[in-house]
């Protein structure tokens, strides 16, 4: 992903979208998976 958004450092990568999103790009996958899985979760509980 570094290499697609322009970025060839990742260490400035990660600071920035640090500054910008509050959390590493790590924790923000691991959240929005965990998301996705409720979200898929809830609609099953409506069938």
């Amino acid at each position: 992903m570094l290499h697609t958004v322009g970025y060839e450092n990742s260490s400035f990568f990660h600071n920035k979208f640090k500054e910008l999103y509050g959390k590493t790009p790590k924790e923000y996958r691991r959240e929005k998976a965990a998301a996705s899985l409720g979200d898929s979760n809830s609609f099953s509980n409506d069938v």
